[in-house]
This record gives structure tokens, sequence and C-alpha cells, in this order.
């Protein structure tokens, strides 16, 4: 898709309403449209800007410039959709490390509170995307992060070690 082809959205041409379960935007020149799911585009490490919006079959709407250029309602539940989207506690400490038969569990304190992470085995479900960084998907496909183990508590690491 070429760059033209991208249709960039300004909020002060779209609000964003909840109807049911349902979001709906209303664009100025497009009409109502349903929203079945956002999408934060790159780089994730701006994550208040280029949310893409789609459709229930994955096309793209539009994509969202700057959820701060929402009006308040607007702006409150796109952030409330990305907040359940996005949903990735990150691992404070790590408390214990059990591996039986390849499966791993994980007792963890996160960002969220104590958590048991139960992951499959190292494969897939540890990912170091980035020196130290680490995310964890647990056998249900959620997600953890670890921003840089390395810098934890030193029984933090010497449990991470064994599973890394």
């Amino acid at each position: 898709m070429a760059e033209s082809d991208v249709h960039f959205i300004d909020g002060k041409e779209i609000r964003i309403e909840r109807e049911g379960g349902t979001l709906v935007a209303e664009l100025t020149g497009r009409g109502r449209l349903r929203v079945a799911e956002l999408l934060k585009c790159f780089p994730l490490t701006d994550p208040e800007r280029y949310i893409s919006l789609r459709d229930e079959n994955g096309q793209e709407l539009g994509i969202l410039r700057e959820i701060a250029s929402l009006d308040e309602k607007s702006r409150m539940i796109v952030q409330e959709e990305l907040a359940k989207r996005y949903f990735m506690p990150i691992i404070r400490r790590v408390t214990s490390v059990k591996e039986t038969g390849g499966a791993i569990e994980i007792e963890a304190v996160t960002d969220k509170g104590n958590r048991t992470i139960q992951l499959a085995g190292r494969g897939e479900a540890i990912n170091e995307i980035q020196p130290g960084r680490i995310i964890l998907t647990d056998v249900s496909g959620n997600l953890y992060e670890i921003s840089d183990y390395t810098s934890m508590d030193i029984r933090s690491v010497r449990l991470l070690n064994q599973i890394l």
C-alpha cells in the first residue's frame, strides 16, 4: 500500500462511541462505520500515536494520528480498548521457577500483582527482543514483559538464568 493510500485521521474529524458491545466511528465525509479492532502501529515506543482502525474483515478504515487530538469521550474509549488489547504485566521480581517435563511454571510479582505463569516450554514462549528485554507468552497466549532481567534483584536473575 502506497503512503497515498493510507487515510490518516485527525481527532477533529472523528468521534468514537460504543453502541452495545460495538465501537462506532463517526467520520467526517464517511459517515458511521463499525470498528472491530484498534491496533497500535509502529513505532510501539510512541503508543499514543498512529492507531489503526479496522473493520470486521480486517480492512483498515484509517489511522488515527494522535489519541490526544480526540474529544474526551472518544479518547477514553480508545484508551480503554487499547488497554484491554495490549494488557501486558511487567514482571518486577521472580520468586520461583519450576521446570517439569518441559513445562515451566514461574511465580512472579508484576505491576498487576502476583502471578503464576505457565509456559509450554522454552522455545517460542521465551523471546529476548532486545538485550535483557524478554517477553514471555504463557499457555493461554497472555504476554508478560521483563524490561531488563539483568537489572533485577540477584535472586530473580539466578532463577531466570535457569530457563534462559
